[in-house]
């Protein structure tokens, strides 16, 4: 007999967690009569809640501090993920174990947050940072609405109504955060990973990133660009590796600094993460 595919081994975790679901389930109650939806990344968890209210439960599949590019979810989790009626995604192949979520639970909606949007190029390849752009989750904001009024549309105009107010609450932060960058246009982030290229492509800025496992090549070519822009921060991030971030810092005589690129805190987070790059940017 072969090895077992992904479906027989996920049958069998569900045999074994099932009765722990159905006998203690907190979320079962929390989630009665919502829609349940599933999202791959923290950020996205703010733009469901804000759009669905309290006609909705957010799912986060992504732990705090897991990096979505290499995560990969436990059979618990993909029990949770059979709930969802609408499952929110980056796409691109950012997290390439939401095929296993789509597959198990084929009946859910479908939202590639990257879809129709203008991409950037990232060696060669479209760069799935899109979340970070706060034009990007204005227009992903009304898609999320559509999607929820095609599950519930007795609600469909509260889903608009709040759609509405939040696109108000990012186009406020995106003023703000284009006053408090306007002195640094054209100027370069020192990054260790390239998630910040839609940011800075928002505010005039441009990237430069160190890679998360460069060459010994790549990582002298960085650090002869900094020198010569006069760069004295990097911008490291929690699963940044620091051993690198340390040594392109200590070499053109800067700091670091540490962004968060999942808030689950959007708006707040963006904020703060705005703010450090300012921050940064004052000291070269």
């Amino acid at each position: 007999m072969g090895k077992p595919g992904f479906l027989q081994l996920f049958l069998l975790a569900v045999i074994v967690f099932s009765t722990l679901a159905l006998t203690f389930n907190p979320s079962q109650a929390a989630s009665k009569g919502k829609i349940v939806v599933a999202v791959s990344i923290p950020p996205l968890a703010e733009w469901v809640e804000k759009v669905g209210g309290n006609r909705v439960e957010a799912l986060v599949l992504i732990p705090k501090g897991a990096s979505p590019h290499l995560y990969e979810p436990p059979p618990s989790t993909l029990l949770e993920a059979c709930k969802a009626k609408l499952i929110v995604m980056v796409g691109l192949g950012l997290e390439p174990w939401t095929e296993k979520i789509i597959q198990i639970n084929p009946e859910a909606k479908i939202l590639r947050v990257a879809e129709g949007v203008k991409l950037r190029s990232l060696e060669g390849k479209p760069d799935p940072h899109v979340w970070l752009s706060l034009k990007v989750a204005v227009k992903a904001v009304s898609r999320i609405a559509q999607a929820l009024a095609e599950l519930d549309p007795d609600h469909a105009g509260f889903y608009r109504e709040n759609a509405e107010a939040y696109q108000a609450e990012l186009l406020r932060l995106h003023r703000e955060i284009e006053t408090m960058l306007s002195k640094f246009k054209g100027e370069t982030l020192l990054v260790a990973h390239p998630a910040w290229g839609y940011f800075a492509d928002d505010y005039g800025l441009k990237q430069l990133f160190i890679g998360d496992d460069p060459s010994p090549a790549r990582v002298a070519s960085v650090i002869e660009k900094a020198r010569s822009l006069g760069i004295k921060t990097v911008f490291a991030e929690p699963f940044s590796s620091l051993k690198t971030v340390e040594l392109v810092a200590g070499e053109i005589g800067g700091k670091i600094l540490f962004l968060d690129p999942l808030p689950a805190d959007y708006v707040e987070g963006l904020r703060r993460n705005a703010l450090t790059i300012m921050e940064g940017l004052k000291d070269g």
